[in-house]
């Protein structure tokens, strides 16, 4: 849990583990007990998984790393990133273009379990907050907490679609979309808010 906000350099600005540093040297197996090379996790994750969300181009794109599942139930589907899951939640390869495109696309490709309880938002280390957590990936995790009913009334308030469900409901979704019993949403960016998904 640590280990995931803090390679996102959420607490550098309040004085926590600099996130720079984090897991490297002699405190590697001490900070990050994985067999990933922590500055492989940071280029992977921050780089090509944020800033690609649910495109062709997302590492942690499903339909990438499940082709044979998909291809041997004889469907081929779009999926999202294991985090963010499914059904609810878009995928798009219209190019970004801004800051706009950009916020939309976290929003959509994202969906947050239950939300707003210490206890659950520690269980899930702070990442059923997974909207925000798109939008600001280097926040620390209780500022999830607080701006999460401002992100829910702005998209309210300008058509935008904000998916939360349960944790249980999501990985139910996943393995839909895994299998193939269910596909994504498609959303053309600049439709949203204005038209309903693409089928």
């Amino acid at each position: 849990m640590i280990g995931h906000h803090v390679g996102h350099r959420g607490y550098d600005r309040v004085g926590g583990p600099a996130g720079k540093t984090f897991a490297e040297g002699g405190r590697r197996l001490l900070d990050w007990f994985d067999w990933l090379l922590p500055a492989a996790w940071k280029h992977e994750h921050n780089v090509l998984h944020h800033y690609r969300l649910n495109e062709a181009r997302d590492p942690d794109l499903v339909e990438a790393n499940l082709t044979w599942l998909r291809e041997s139930r004889g469907r081929g589907i779009r999926a999202p990133p294991p985090a963010a899951t499914c059904g609810s939640v878009a995928s798009s390869d219209t190019p970004m273009e801004g800051k706009r495109d950009f916020l939309l696309r976290q929003v959509l490709g994202s969906a947050n379990f239950r939300t707003g309880g210490d206890l659950d938002d520690f269980a899930h280390g702070y990442l059923n907050y997974q909207i925000e957590h798109h939008l600001w990936p280097d926040l620390p995790m209780a500022a999830y907490q607080r701006a999460q009913p401002r992100v829910k009334a702005i998209c309210a308030r300008h058509g935008v679609p904000y998916v939360q469900e349960s944790v249980w409901r999501r990985v139910v979704r996943t393995v839909r979309v895994m299998v193939g019993e269910e596909s994504m949403l498609v959303y053309e960016l600049e439709a949203v808010g204005k038209a309903a998904p693409a089928a």
